[in-house]
């Protein structure tokens, strides 16, 4: 799975999830994630990027950080692309022919 591909890669940079599948009932545009470390250990900061403001929400890392990435993934967004330290991974979601959804991702190695 891919979810397992991006979490063996390493530990996540950054990431950002973009191109919203319904405009008219999700009222953010984006969500972008971050590793933020906190008094309580390294969380993961997703921002939520609203049309007059922005939100976040922190989560603890890795598991319960990756579970909230795929789920907007799957649900809200069409596009994501995850840096971690071994490789960078842009995914993009698209309709199957017949119905369904398939999800592609694509990894480029990063420098050593």
């Amino acid at each position: 799975m891919i979810g397992e591909a991006a979490q063996a890669g390493g530990e996540l940079i950054a990431g950002s999830l973009s191109k919203v599948r319904n405009k008219e009932t999700i009222p953010f545009q984006k969500v972008s994630v971050r590793p933020l470390l906190l008094q309580g250990g390294l969380r993961y900061q997703f921002t939520y990027h609203y049309p007059q403001k922005v939100l976040h929400e922190n989560l603890p890392p890795p598991q319960q950080a990756y579970e909230m990435i795929f789920s907007l993934l799957g649900s809200t967004f069409r596009q994501g692309i995850l840096f971690t330290a071994s490789a960078d991974w842009q995914m993009l979601v698209s309709k199957k022919r017949g119905g369904g959804e398939d999800i592609k991702a694509f990894s480029e190695q990063a420098d050593a």
